[in-house]
């Protein structure tokens, strides 16, 4: 059976960046996995009745996903920065290795969020094939807020060469996405449904389908 893990810096990102993908991979009875990075706390200001409430999201998004386990870093959101950089690259192996999927989508490393950089750039260095030699198939994902406010940066676009086609599966996309109330907003805020559906169309636009995800491939070894 095929194995798929996407890894987040912050919930929501899975489901904006590849959320389409991922129901498409459940229905093809491709087994899911999640590994998210960091998580709200007490220290950093947070509620109690946030924490809870974020977690009842991520509850309801795995049932929604189809996500068959999960693995949590709990790094405080903001500061993946301030992990030392060998102690967050080993982490990530072992969480990986312990999923040990064949595709796995991380977020990518020119987005705007520190957070989605560091965590970029350590999943690169943490699937190196020597520490993890599963994954055959390697994607970043864009991810609205944050890819597309990268502007400006010494770092290269995000410039997609792998498209998936989820035409079937924007609508139950946009429904899981609503379950982070907190995180959307109306338009023309950038994480809205509406700039959701615009996203999917363009990228769609781009391959000739009515809705696409669109992602940079950094591995891929066919079976």
């Amino acid at each position: 059976m095929t194995r798929v893990c996407v890894v987040s810096a912050h919930p929501d990102d899975e489901v904006l960046g590849c959320g389409g993908t991922l129901l498409k991979h459940r229905k093809a009875g491709h087994e899911l996995s999640w590994l998210i990075a960091t998580t709200m706390t007490l220290a950093n200001g947070w509620t109690g009745e946030q924490i809870a409430r974020r977690n009842s999201e991520i509850s309801q998004v795995v049932d929604g996903l189809g996500i068959a386990d999960t693995a949590r870093l709990d790094i405080p959101a903001g500061e993946i920065d301030l992990v030392g950089r060998r102690h967050l690259v080993s982490t990530l192996s072992q969480a990986i290795l312990r999923l040990r999927p064949d595709v796995l989508y991380f977020p990518w490393l020119g987005d705007i969020h520190s957070d989605h950089q560091v965590l970029g750039e350590a999943v690169l260095a943490a699937t190196k094939t020597f520490r993890v030699n599963c994954i055959r198939t390697l994607l970043s994902y864009e991810t609205l807020s944050e890819t597309n406010f990268s502007y400006g940066r010494n770092v290269e676009p995000f410039s997609p060469n792998w498209y998936v086609d989820i035409s079937e599966y924007l609508l139950q996309k946009k429904e899981i996405l609503s379950i982070y109330q907190d995180q959307l907003g109306d338009h023309p805020f950038p994480r809205s449904l509406d700039a959701v559906a615009s996203l999917a169309l363009l990228r769609g636009t781009e391959v000739g389908v009515a809705a696409a995800e669109a992602f940079r491939l950094h591995r891929h070894i066919p079976k």
